[in-house]
Protein backbone atom coordinates (compact mmCIF):
# COMPACT_ATOMS: atom_id res chain seq x y z
CA UNK A 1 0.00 0.00 0.00
CA UNK A 2 1.22 3.23 -0.82
CA UNK A 3 2.19 5.60 1.98
CA UNK A 4 1.34 8.96 0.34
CA UNK A 5 -3.00 9.54 0.21
CA UNK A 6 -4.17 11.21 -2.92
CA UNK A 7 -4.62 14.88 -3.02
CA UNK A 8 -7.70 16.10 -5.04
CA UNK A 9 -5.51 17.64 -7.89
CA UNK A 10 -4.37 14.31 -9.00
CA UNK A 11 -8.17 13.45 -9.70
CA UNK A 12 -8.44 17.18 -11.31
CA UNK A 13 -7.97 15.91 -15.53
CA UNK A 14 -10.35 12.81 -14.75
CA UNK A 15 -13.74 12.85 -14.20
CA UNK A 16 -14.45 12.33 -10.16
CA UNK A 17 -15.30 8.22 -10.10
CA UNK A 18 -16.38 8.91 -6.24
CA UNK A 19 -18.75 11.71 -7.10
CA UNK A 20 -22.15 10.26 -8.51
CA UNK A 21 -23.24 6.78 -8.76
CA UNK A 22 -23.40 5.25 -12.38
CA UNK A 23 -26.61 6.20 -14.35
CA UNK A 24 -26.07 3.61 -16.65
CA UNK A 25 -23.75 0.54 -17.58
CA UNK A 26 -21.34 3.17 -19.47
CA UNK A 27 -21.28 5.19 -16.52
CA UNK A 28 -20.58 2.26 -14.73
CA UNK A 29 -18.20 1.03 -17.12
CA UNK A 30 -16.31 4.21 -16.72
CA UNK A 31 -16.22 4.18 -12.87
CA UNK A 32 -14.67 1.11 -12.89
CA UNK A 33 -12.00 2.09 -15.37
CA UNK A 34 -11.20 5.23 -13.68
CA UNK A 35 -10.97 3.25 -10.84
CA UNK A 36 -9.13 0.55 -11.83
CA UNK A 37 -6.28 3.51 -13.35
CA UNK A 38 -6.08 4.88 -9.82
CA UNK A 39 -5.25 2.06 -8.11
CA UNK A 40 -2.52 0.49 -10.69
CA UNK A 41 -0.58 4.12 -10.36
CA UNK A 42 -0.76 3.95 -6.63
CA UNK A 43 0.36 0.21 -6.91
CA UNK A 44 -2.90 -0.65 -4.73
CA UNK A 45 -4.65 -4.10 -5.45
CA UNK A 46 -8.40 -4.52 -4.72
CA UNK A 47 -10.65 -7.64 -5.18
CA UNK A 48 -12.32 -7.06 -9.05
CA UNK A 49 -15.59 -5.25 -9.15
CA UNK A 50 -18.72 -7.13 -9.46
CA UNK A 51 -19.62 -8.97 -12.91
CA UNK A 52 -22.10 -7.22 -14.92
CA UNK A 53 -25.69 -9.21 -14.64
CA UNK A 54 -26.49 -11.54 -17.41
CA UNK A 55 -29.95 -12.60 -16.35
CA UNK A 56 -31.91 -9.19 -16.96
CA UNK A 57 -35.32 -10.20 -17.81
CA UNK A 58 -35.86 -6.35 -19.05
CA UNK A 59 -39.39 -5.86 -17.51
CA UNK A 60 -38.31 -3.51 -15.11
CA UNK A 61 -38.55 -5.49 -11.83
CA UNK A 62 -38.47 -4.26 -8.50
CA UNK A 63 -35.37 -5.72 -7.32
CA UNK A 64 -34.02 -5.98 -10.34
CA UNK A 65 -30.52 -7.74 -10.76
CA UNK A 66 -29.15 -4.17 -12.15
CA UNK A 67 -29.87 -2.47 -9.12
CA UNK A 68 -27.91 -4.94 -7.06
CA UNK A 69 -25.32 -4.98 -9.30
CA UNK A 70 -25.03 -0.80 -9.33
CA UNK A 71 -25.61 -1.82 -4.76
CA UNK A 72 -22.25 -3.89 -5.05
CA UNK A 73 -20.48 -1.79 -7.37
CA UNK A 74 -20.98 1.21 -5.00
CA UNK A 75 -19.56 -1.23 -2.03
CA UNK A 76 -16.46 -1.97 -4.59
CA UNK A 77 -16.00 1.79 -5.40
CA UNK A 78 -16.10 2.85 -1.57
CA UNK A 79 -13.55 0.31 -0.71
CA UNK A 80 -11.53 1.44 -3.13
CA UNK A 81 -12.19 5.31 -1.89
CA UNK A 82 -10.90 3.70 1.07
CA UNK A 83 -7.84 2.27 0.04
CA UNK A 84 -6.90 5.72 -1.82
CA UNK A 85 -7.38 8.13 0.35
CA UNK A 86 -6.43 6.26 3.37
CA UNK A 87 -4.20 8.69 6.00
CA UNK A 88 -0.94 6.98 6.89
CA UNK A 89 -0.53 9.01 10.33
CA UNK A 90 0.10 12.49 8.42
Amino acid sequence: MSSNPLTPFELSDLCDPFGRPPRNVDDARALIGAIEALLAARGITLRPPPPEPTACCGRGCSGCVWQGYYAALLGWRDAAKNLLFVKTGD
